[in-house]
């Protein structure tokens, strides 16, 4: 029951999308959709797994826009496609430090700690670009990104086995378990040795 009312109404919004624009079910469509959804999945999984142990972070869209945003800017200034790949992942790696630092050694609440980030990360984006749109990036970065030849066909298998991943694992896993215990009561979890 808990997943029939989110189908229900996601296919209720399919249905209106489709009856005003019959072209938005085409495969083209669907696969594009899928696509970028798949994108999403790192920080939705990141998102997940804060939920469980009854936390949140607010920043986890900034972040990921500033690490995508100097990965770019990178490419633009004629770093190799790995190096400047390197550069956005470790600015993502950074702002998470950023955000657990706050939360967890200073012991800032998570609205106010991932709100700090939130404008920090938005602030080093606007910086970097200078409110401008980085374009002609290479199209070594774009087939990397893309998946190569299928050019969608690698994002979306990795989003899948990602997510079966997860479910399988915070199912039947005792650590990814232990998350749930630890969220849904601290106190209890850390008198179990949890």
């Amino acid at each position: 029951t808990q997943i029939l009312m989110p189908l229900t109404l996601t296919l209720l919004y399919v249905c209106c999308v489709w009856a005003v624009q019959p072209a938005f079910l085409s495969h083209t469509t669907l696969v594009l959709i899928l696509y970028y959804t798949c994108l999403l999945i790192p920080a939705v999984l990141g998102t997940y797994f804060l939920i469980l142990l009854g936390l949140f972070d607010l920043s986890v869209g900034a972040n990921a826009a500033a690490a995508g945003v100097i990965c770019a800017k990178s490419l633009s200034l004629g770093f190799s496609v790995p190096l400047s790949i390197a550069f956005g992942l470790f600015a993502g790696l950074l702002g998470g430090l950023m955000s657990w630092t706050l939360v967890s050694l200073l012991r800032i609440p998570a609205l106010i700690g991932t709100m700090i980030t939130l404008s920090a990360f938005r602030g080093i984006t606007l910086l970097v670009t200078s409110g401008r749109v980085i374009g002609c990036l290479p199209e070594s970065f774009t087939t990397v990104v893309l998946g190569g030849s299928d050019r969608i066909t690698l994002p979306i298998a990795m989003g899948v086995l990602a997510l079966a991943a997860t479910e399988i694992l915070s199912r039947y896993h005792f650590v990814f378990r232990r998350m749930y215990y630890a969220g849904s009561n601290a106190a209890a979890a850390a008198n179990n040795g949890i």
